[in-house]
């Protein structure tokens, strides 16, 4: 079925994805934000609007984070984040690891494929991890475990970033 769509609907969908991902990132308040876009558009579309809506907010959610600390203070700590799960749980994939970093953060954190997987090569072709791979059906895993210099990175790392949150703890209670 092919639905033929105005230029100015199609351009007020694209409104609405930018829209979306900016009230993402500043926590506004969806419903509201959803009511007054709605009240913009004539009635005739809204049933078009709202599938398109439905689908944006699926797609923005497995797309983007709307995570609670900034994407710097995530990028400063994620190879040492990785290294730590990785040595507490012996070999995991790159899905368990969001998840898991999700659960343990109590969803303050979560993790997108864009950047967890550059960080695993980069660990890949520092030596620090290993990768094992291993089919499931017609899928294959990348399983990652950390190296025996993996493991010792993983303690400097750990304790670069322990050290790091103790000063920056002197410099914001002083």
């Amino acid at each position: 079925m092919t639905i033929k769509i105005s230029y100015r609907i199609w351009m007020f969908l694209v409104g609405v994805s930018y829209q979306f991902s900016v009230a993402c990132f500043e926590r506004i308040d969806l419903r509201n934000w959803l009511f007054a876009i709605m009240e913009v558009e004539c009635f005739s579309t809204i049933t078009l609007i709202k599938k398109t809506i439905h689908f944006i907010l699926i797609h923005h959610k497995s797309m983007y984070i709307c995570s609670m600390y900034s994407k710097e203070l995530v990028k400063g700590t994620l190879l040492t984040i990785i290294l730590k799960l990785l040595n507490d749980n012996d070999r995991m994939y790159g899905y368990q690891i969001t998840q898991k970093v999700k659960e343990l953060s109590e969803d303050k954190i979560l993790i997108k494929e864009g950047s967890l997987y550059p960080a695993l090569h980069k660990l890949k072709s520092e030596g620090l991890v290993s990768v094992e791979t291993e089919h499931i059906g017609k899928r294959v895993r990348h399983y990652y475990r950390l190296t025996e210099m993996g493991k010792q990175t993983k303690e400097e790392k750990e304790a670069e970033l322990l050290d790091f949150i103790e000063t920056i703890n002197k410099v914001i209670t002083s």
